[in-house]
This record gives C-alpha cells, structure tokens and sequence, in this order.
C-alpha cells in the first residue's frame, strides 16, 4: 500500500508540472483557454453548429456567440451556411 501511495504522489507531482507547462504554452499562442477550447471541440470534432458547440462547451449561447465571433476575427473558424468551420491556415 505505501507504494501505491507513493507512486500516487508520483503521478499526481507530474500530472501538476505538466498542466503547467501545456497552460505556459496555450499562453504562448495568445489566446485564451474558452477560445482555445472551443477551438479544439471543432478541430478534433469537426463542424458543428453555434448550439452543439455551446452544448460541447457547456456554455450559454451569448457566451459561444462571442467566442466565437473572437476566433471568426483571428481568423480561426468561419461561419458555413449552418455549421461553423476550422479555417485552413
């Protein structure tokens, strides 16, 4: 049991270096963690309404349209006739 702890201990020491140094690097990018996550629901989940996202998100609709609108002037995603889209860079 006392190694289980220990390595729990480990894991948990790691685990907080490296949620430092990803937060150091999405700082880097200039631009915010909303943005940045919402940006990665449609990267990796690909198009999808201002609704889906804000249900992905877990966010109000105002609160979406304005990150979104924010990575529309990056210019990171475009708005499609019903879908919002990754822009190719």
């Amino acid at each position: 049991m006392a190694q289980t702890n220990q390595l729990a201990q480990q894991l948990n020491s790691v685990a907080i270096h490296l949620v430092r140094r990803l937060r150091r690097a999405d700082e880097s990018l200039g631009i915010t963690p909303a943005r940045l996550s919402a940006l990665s629901v449609l990267v990796f989940g690909g198009p999808c309404t201002l609704t889906e996202l804000a249900a992905a998100e877990q966010v109000a609709g105002p609160t979406m349209s304005r990150i979104v609108a924010a990575l529309e002037e990056a210019p990171f995603v475009e708005l499609a006739p019903d879908r919002l889209i990754v822009r190719d860079r």
